[in-house]
């Protein structure tokens, strides 16, 4: 039994009558009645009882119709899906994002917009680290990436900048004046004096490495007192006084009680620059789709951002 054959019973089924049936089908009465005979030979059961007008279904006929509906709609829902998966309008993606790419709107806003785009799409959020994310997307386990730029990459890849950022200081509202903080800038020498709280190098070792180059390069000392388990958690404890942290310009929008978010002058302080991470020979329509939509949502974030990010 195939699906041609599952037509032509639903067609007799449906018409009670050979020679109707086969007009519906455009073909000739004895070749739909040979491929009938065909059918029940190799069910080994009777669909049909010839009748004055026509033809009637036997009980087996009616619970292989029920059936044979059943399995047509999935074959036709088969069709329509792979249609749309192979357009990009369906299908599954995994994003992979870091804690502080997570947190940058542009990330969010591109996410948001390709969901709206393409409702029949589902997408899976993947959390890790920059260097993780990149092996994921070389080993296909991953789809896109939203990463902090990294100075040794996979040749397979492809990573396009989307923003760069000056980072800034988060400190405790209670002590900016004990720290010597008036207004809202500090020195990155002045930064260096007040025990920091960073995120594990772990979890950020991007932003870790650029905050150590930046004192680095400034021939300053710097002493981390505390490390976090994540971006979000430095700010955590910032709010409780331990210290003062540096992180991403955009964390700014969280607005986390207990902190204040300070520029650091100079032009010494350290980048993050959130990159989207490809393969560069993709043949999925969707994940073309989604680095589209991220580029459109750039242009707008670019544009809503005279300081450039």
């Amino acid at each position: 039994m195939d699906l041609r054959q599952l037509r032509y019973f639903m067609a007799v089924f449906e018409e009670r009558h050979i020679t109707r049936a086969a007009e519906r089908l455009s073909m000739q009465q004895p070749p739909l009645s040979t491929q009938i005979k065909a059918l029940e030979t190799s069910l080994g059961v009777r669909l049909f009882h010839r009748v004055p007008r026509g033809v009637e279904p036997t009980p087996a006929a009616i619970s292989l119709y029920d059936d044979a509906c059943r399995i047509v709609d999935l074959m036709r829902d088969a069709v329509e899906k792979t249609r749309k998966i192979d357009r990009g309008t369906a299908g599954h993606l995994v994003v992979g994002v870091t804690g502080s790419t997570l947190t940058h709107p542009l990330a969010k806003q591109a996410i948001g917009r390709f969901r709206q785009e393409r409702p029949e799409v589902t997408i899976s959020i993947r959390g890790d680290g920059s260097v993780e994310l990149q092996a994921g997307l070389a080993a296909r386990m991953i789809d896109v990436a939203f990463v902090q730029r990294m100075r040794k990459t996979d040749a397979s890849l492809r990573f396009e900048e989307l923003v760069e950022e000056a980072m800034i200081a988060v400190v405790p509202e209670t002590l900016a004046e004990a720290y010597g903080i008036a207004g809202d800038t500090i020195t990155l020498s002045a930064l260096s004096r007040l025990p920091l709280i960073l995120y594990r190098r772990s979890t950020e070792p991007v932003l870790y490495n650029e905050i150590q180059s930046a004192f680095a390069n400034a021939a300053l000392p710097f002493d981390v007192v505390q490390e976090a388990p994540n971006l979000t958690g430095a700010i955590d404890l910032v709010s409780t006084g331990l210290g003062v942290s540096i992180v991403p310009r955009s964390v700014r929008g969280s607005r986390m009680p207990g902190v204040r978010y300070v520029r650091i002058e100079g032009g010494m302080g350290p980048v993050s620059t959130v990159v989207l991470g490809t393969r560069r020979l993709e043949p999925s329509e969707l994940v073309k789709a989604f680095r589209a939509t991220v580029l459109r949502v750039q242009d707008a974030y670019r544009a809503s951002d005279p300081s450039g990010g």
